[in-house]
Formats: structure tokens, C-alpha cells, sequence
């Protein structure tokens, strides 16, 4: 089994890229964004880590995680990003080491593990990946695309994309791929690259 990573900040439509390539035979998909959801849950380990880090004022009246408030909380703090990022990201990818091994039992033959950080984190491993894929959209066309999906908070959507674009690489990416355009013509642009590095003829091409 080959495991892609694919990364690129809010808006480059890493999800649903990855929902496209995922409908192919052989072909599955892991959300980290989504695995983090499931770790800041009531009763986790890094649940109780997160509150005895920044307090209980990160907790929605109903017991949450609070992750516009945290993210508020550490956005102009960079220890504090330092120690969110230590107490999450091992927990994430743990549950993506899982994953793959999960699929390889399964019979999986490509497995696209997708998220922000996956260059930026020193907490991520890049040998768990064959090759990593970065979407790349300029800073404008980021926030041109989340208006369009109807984002309320523009000053929250905003303080995403700048403390992402301020973010360290922590390793390279092994290709960069232009993300604007229609959802097919960046799926198109990755199947070529996996066709010729990862799977031979594996992948089926858009002739269209």
C-alpha cells in the first residue's frame, strides 16, 4: 500500500479533493482535521491535557472544546501553539499510524492522508508517507474560495490562513500543485503525479 499525504492551507480544498480520489477502486482517505475533532471529545487523554493547559474558559457550556475560543486563545502566543500542538498532533497521528495499518489489512492499494499541518508539525513523521502533496492557492484566492462556501467569520477565516501561512516547514513537500480551478482539474493535475510516481497506471485518467 502507498500513502499520500496531502497538505495546503484552509480553503485549497484538500477534503474534497481527497473525497474525489477516494471514489476510486482501491483508493481510501484519512482526515486528520477530522481525527483531531474525535480527540478533542469529552474524556480523552489530550481532553484533560487541553484544560489543564489554557483553563476551563476553552470549554463551551456544554463541556467542549471551545476551538475558535482556543484558537483565539493561542493565535499571537507561539508557546502556547507549541504546547497545543505537542499535546494534539502525537495524538492525531497515532490514529493516522492506525489507519494505515488498518488499510493495509485491508487490502487497501492507496491511502490519502490529508491535512494542514503535515509540513509544518515537527510532531509529524514524513517517512510515514511516500510522497506529499502541498495545494497551493495565494493568500487572496484563499479567501475569495471561503466566501463563496458562505464562511460567517471572516476574521476568524482570516487569523486561520495568516497563522497558517506564518507557520515553519518542518520538511518539503514533494510536489506543489496549483489548486485553483474547477474540483476535476486539480484532481486531474494529482492523478497525473500518482500515475507516474506512485501507482503506474493505476489511477484512471480524465480524457475529457
Amino acid at each position: 500500500m502507498k500513502v499520500i499525504g496531502l497538505t495546503g492551507g484552509i480553503g485549497c480544498g484538500k477534503s474534497t479533493v481527497a473525497r474525489e480520489l477516494s471514489k476510486e477502486r482501491g483508493v481510501e482517505s484519512c482526515d486528520c482535521d477530522r481525527i483531531a475533532w474525535e480527540i478533542y471529545r469529552l474524556r480523552t487523554a489530550p481532553y484533560q491535557q487541553l484544560i489543564r493547559r489554557f483553563g476551563r474558559e476553552i470549554l463551551t457550556s456544554s463541556g467542549e472544546i471551545d476551538r475558535t475560543a482556543l484558537g483565539r486563545l493561542i493565535f499571537s502566543d507561539k508557546a502556547a501553539q507549541a504546547d497545543l500542538n505537542a499535546i494534539v498532533h502525537p495524538a492525531v497521528m497515532e490514529q493516522v499510524q492506525h489507519h494505515i495499518n488498518i488499510n493495509k489489512r485491508r487490502g487497501t492499494e492507496l491511502l490519502i492522508v490529508e491535512g494542514a499541518l503535515l509540513l509544518t508539525s515537527p510532531h509529524v513523521d514524513p517517512d510515514l508517507f511516500d510522497i506529499i502533496i502541498q495545494l497551493e492557492l495565494s493568500r487572496l484566492q484563499q479567501l475569495a474560495r471561503l466566501r463563496e462556501q458562505h464562511r460567517k467569520d471572516q476574521t476568524e477565516v482570516e487569523r486561520i490562513i495568516d497563522l497558517q501561512r506564518a507557520m515553519k516547514p518542518y520538511s518539503r513537500p514533494d510536489y506543489i500543485i496549483d489548486a485553483s480551478g474547477t474540483v476535476a482539474e486539480v484532481v486531474g493535475r494529482i492523478k497525473m503525479i500518482l500515475a507516474k510516481e506512485v501507482i503506474g497506471d493505476g489511477l484512471k485518467q480524465d480524457t475529457k
